[in-house]
Order: C-alpha cells, then structure tokens, then sequence
C-alpha cells in the first residue's frame, strides 16, 4: 500500500477522496474462443496532507475496469499520479479461461 493514514494525534490530517463511476457502458471481449460481455467502471482517488493550513502535494490513484460478474475482473488499467503527472501505469488482461 502506497499511501498510509497517520495517528489521529497527527498536526497534518489526510485528505482523502474517491469517486466510482459505472456508465452504463458494455463490451465484448473474446477470451479462449468464449464471448464475454462486460461492464466498464473507474475509480479515481485522490490524496494529500493538510498540515497547518497548507496543503502537501496531490496523489492520485485511478482504475479503469472491465468486469463480469460470474468471472470477475477482464480488463484494468491503474495510474499513479503525483501533482497530475503521471509516475505509473499498469494493465492486466484476462488473456485465457481454463477449466479446473
């Protein structure tokens, strides 16, 4: 975990803000020879410190998904970001279904 929450005693108190939108958006993807239908949500958060009166820098955390719900997630891009310039990305892809 990247960002960690300080003692309540603490003199610069967390900011913390988190949006989840789902649009109502659908798309197929075809995974070892199966169509697979999926809905599209993100999640953007956003961090800083308030430490008297002043504000530390802005992080952000971001997901775009694309999740089904009997195989869970099919698709999803994370960044990371600090003062709105980009420090990370990373994408998962579920690439096969195999049976157990």
């Amino acid at each position: 975990k990247w960002f960690t929450i300080r003692p309540d005693e603490s003199l610069c108190p967390p900011f913390l803000s988190q949006q989840i939108t789902e649009t109502g958006a659908r798309k197929t993807f075809h995974v070892s020879g199966k169509s697979i239908e999926a809905a599209y949500l993100t999640e953007k958060n956003t961090y800083n410190l308030r430490c008297d009166g002043m504000d530390s820098m802005e992080f952000e955390s971001s997901a775009e998904r694309w999740f089904n719900p009997a195989l869970g997630l099919i698709e999803q891009v994370e960044l990371l970001k600090a003062e709105q310039t980009q420090i990370s990305e990373e994408k998962a892809t579920l690439s096969k279904i195999e049976k157990a």
